[in-house]
């Protein structure tokens, strides 16, 4: 009993202690004695909404559109066309053209492939069949200033045909370029139009490369001149009107004649005869290679006659398997209208026996002459070759003239022909050039008159800017 009472009695002292201690909330630690009590929190007071910064930065706006015209229609209405037949050789340059019109005027441009070239507007690039027949040329020969050249990168424009004359992957390139340039508007919103009609057309090849140089090399025949040989002979000069000959077998009688006809009035005539003398050896066989140049057109830097032997100066040498003394005439002329130098060369060599090779040491001899003469003192200047060489293509020294970086005009020109330069029916007059110097825009030989009985040569090129 005593000892139920005593478990009846602890119990209530502990329920007694525990009603005495502090009610600790869930999550709650208490404070201990050892750390004060943290303050209490203060409400966050409100603040009132802050108010957005006005935008600033500008409305977006199209850029104003341009437009490009051609005789009065939107270029979305022309058709780009090309030969079907060199389709890859002018892709690279449509597809710079096409970019330039989607870039600037927002125009996918219409390609056509076609020999026929038939649209009814047209840019055609190219050699075109429809747009260079003689009817077309006709047309366009009949526009004021103007006179249809395709071997110099022309572009005119008949009714709605945009015509670019180009021949070769250099007046392609300066074409196009030529047409992006025309065909870029000042400032976004202009309108652009185009026009190479009549006097508004325009060479290409003279605005990029300059002034056309016009060379003839001209194996006269020795002789006395008859009335018909010297007639024909200088119309076929004066016709091309060269800037500059080279001349073979031109002796005292036919100097006499370029005064008499007021040859030499217009041409400085530059060169030694042969068998030297000149003021008393006047028979026919002391003949020159005689170079004549435009006195208008251009500056005399340097000229000089010399002989092809192992003495090239000593007057009237030869090598012991020559027949006849043969000499080479140079000259180094400056453009006075640009400051372009160059040289021309000239000469009239032996033949070749079977086994002498008489060509080809006089061709080694002239390029030795050239760069101890001449490239020693000005530079490897742009030098062409002139003359009668007195061998086909098939002869060594044509062969080695070639292996020395020179082309033949000939064989590298724009628009050519395959024509005979001799009577006897073969190939022996040229004119080469030194590779990458020229671009030769036209080869042609005249067979329109006989005063000799070699044909004159006309080469028409350009002289190539070096960077």
């Amino acid at each position: 009993m005593k000892r139920f009472i005593c478990i009846i009695l602890s119990v209530l002292t502990i329920l007694t202690v525990a009603s005495c201690q502090p009610v600790v909330q869930p999550n709650e630690t208490p404070a201990s004695s050892d750390t004060p009590a943290e303050p209490s929190e203060t409400p966050a007071q409100s603040t009132p909404e802050s108010t957005p910064e006005p935008d600033t930065t500008p409305e977006e706006t199209e850029p104003p559109v341009s437009y490009l015209e051609i005789n009065g229609a939107d270029i979305s209405e022309y058709t780009f066309i090309y030969p079907k037949k060199q389709a890859d050789a002018y892709a690279a340059a449509m597809e710079k053209f096409a970019e330039h019109i989607k870039t600037t005027f927002d125009v996918d441009l219409t390609f056509l492939a076609s020999q026929d070239c038939e649209a009814e507007k047209v840019i055609a690039l190219g050699p075109c069949n429809e747009y260079v027949t003689s009817k077309f040329k006709n047309q366009a020969a009949e526009l004021e200033n103007y006179k249809v050249d395709t071997a110099t990168a022309s572009i005119v424009r008949i009714g709605n045909v945009v015509w670019l004359a180009v021949e070769n992957q250099y007046t392609l390139e300066a074409a196009i370029d030529k047409l992006i340039a025309d065909t870029t508007p000042e400032q976004a919103g202009d309108t652009v139009k185009l026009d190479y009609a009549g006097e508004n057309a325009v060479n290409v090849a003279s605005e990029t490369l300059g002034e056309v140089l016009k060379v003839m090399s001209y194996n006269v025949q020795t002789g006395t001149p008859s009335v018909t040989r010297r007639t024909a002979m200088l119309k076929n000069i004066t016709d091309f009107m060269p800037d500059v000959i080279g001349t073979q077998e031109v002796n005292y009688a036919w100097i006499s004649i370029f005064k008499l006809k007021g040859l030499l009035n217009e041409y400085e005539l530059i060169g030694e005869p042969r068998n030297g003398n000149k003021d008393t050896d006047t028979g026919n066989g002391n003949e020159y290679s005689a170079i004549l140049y435009r006195k208008s057109k251009f500056n005399l830097l340097d000229s000089g006659t010399l002989w092809l032997s192992e003495t090239p100066d000593v007057v009237g040498s030869k090598l012991e398997s020559s027949e006849y003394t043969r000499v080479m005439t140079y000259v180094v002329l400056e453009r006075k209208s640009d400051g372009a130098r160059f040289v021309h060369v000239n000469s009239h060599m032996s033949w070749d026996s079977k086994t002498d090779n008489t060509n080809l040491k006089q061709m080694k001899i002239i390029l030795e002459l050239v760069d101890t003469r001449i490239y020693s003192k000005y530079g490897e200047l742009p030098t062409y070759f002139t003359g009668d060489f007195n061998v086909t293509m098939t002869s060594e020294g044509y062969k080695y003239l070639l292996s020395t970086g020179k082309v033949d005009a000939r064989t590298v020109a724009n628009v050519s022909t395959n024509e005979n330069t001799f009577s006897g029916g073969s190939i022996i007059d040229y004119c080469i050039v030194t590779d990458g110097d020229f671009l030769v825009d036209v080869f042609d030989v005249g067979h329109g008159l006989d005063g000799s009985d070699h044909y004159p040569v006309y080469v028409q090129m350009y002289l190539i800017a070096k960077e």
